[in-house]
Formats: structure tokens, C-alpha cells, sequence
């Protein structure tokens, strides 16, 4: 029998928050949450300007590491089955 929501998989970006501007030396919390498929996930998270920033599910960036600019945050996570999802949010790094 299959698991509830097996069909269905998304992942879902926590924090940053869209629109939300970094600066300055405190480390930012990526987040992300993924509901359905079939665990376990794999993460890929990447900026349009600086590359991929991680492979975790969360984890911290400090802003000073960043180029400044907008960024585009895209993560791509895959299932087990290889079924992926993707969010996305933008961020201003200043």
C-alpha cells in the first residue's frame, strides 16, 4: 500500500522571505520544507548570481559572503524516486 501524499511532492521555502534585504555580518537562516514524496530528499539551493549555495535542507549564510545584489534563490529538491520540486525566492543583498 502506498504512503498518504506519496504522489504528491513540494518543497517549500521557509525563510529568506521574499523580498527580504540581507546585509550585514549576522548569518541568515535558509530554511525549507518538504512535504510528500518519498523520503529521503536531496536539496541543491542556488543563487542566479553567486552559484549553488548548499546541499542541506537549511543552513546559514552570512550576507557578507554574498555579492551584493538581487538574487534569485532557487532550491531543487528530489525524492528518492527522483521526482523533484522546486521554490524560489528573491532576495536583495545589500
Amino acid at each position: 500500500m502506498a504512503e498518504e501524499n506519496e504522489g504528491t511532492f513540494i518543497v517549500t521555502i521557509t525563510s529568506p522571505i521574499p523580498g527580504q534585504i540581507l546585509q550585514g555580518n549576522e548569518d541568515v537562516n535558509f530554511k525549507a520544507t518538504a512535504k510528500g514524496g518519498k523520503e529521503p530528499y536531496t536539496y541543491s539551493w542556488n543563487s542566479n548570481i553567486d552559484g549553488v549555495l548548499s546541499t542541506e535542507s537549511s543552513f546559514l549564510q552570512n550576507p557578507s559572503n554574498l555579492i551584493k545584489g538581487h538574487h534569485t534563490i532557487i532550491l531543487m529538491a528530489t525524492d528518492a524516486r527522483g521526482i523533484t520540486s522546486q521554490g524560489c525566492v528573491t532576495i536583495e543583498v545589500m
